[in-house]
């Protein structure tokens, strides 16, 4: 009798950790996209988190290429590695990866990579259209507790309009 309840604790224990394993992966890895620009499909409120964008032009010159800074400011602390994620996309020119370690292209959207999911601030470049038109800029972010659920994040969504010179 004393083998059984061995074998079975034993086995409990191993499925224990094969199913958390299994689950932390999970979660780890969905850190590595966005699948829409509307972070809080999965990603719950509050809301206060504060977007800060850097070298984002006036106005911009057609065809140029800026490099450009986003990062995110929320009281939101994280108790674990997971800090947050970014999804970006452009109306118009091309979002460009600056930073193939924290910054990735998917689905259409620029957005963080797994290691980009351990800052709040991330680099890419955006080149401007050839043609004198208004771009929207448009930017979601998270500010992530870091328990690797969806809830208790904060999140932020901004337009930014950009017009040519």
């Amino acid at each position: 009798m004393k083998q059984i309840f061995l074998l079975f604790g034993i086995g409990g224990t191993a499925l224990f950790f094969i199913l958390w394993t299994l689950a932390f992966q999970s979660a780890a890895n969905s850190t590595s996209g966005a699948p829409t620009i509307m972070c809080l499909d999965c990603h719950g409120l509050p809301k206060g988190a504060q977007i800060k964008m850097g070298n984002l032009p006036q106005t911009f010159k057609p065809g140029a290429v800026y490099n450009l800074t986003l990062s995110v400011e929320s009281a939101v602390k994280s108790v674990g590695e997971i800090q947050g994620g970014f999804a970006a996309s452009a109306s118009d020119g091309e979002l460009i990866v600056a930073d193939p370690k924290t910054t990735q292209k998917s689905n259409g959207y620029l957005t963080h990579t797994a290691e980009g999911a351990l800052k709040r601030s991330w680099k890419f470049r955006w080149q401007a259209p050839k043609e004198k038109k208004k771009v929207i800029l448009t930017i979601a972010v998270i500010a992530a507790n870091g328990d690797f659920a969806p809830a208790h994040d904060a999140f932020a969504r901004r337009e930014f309009v950009l017009k040519p010179e």
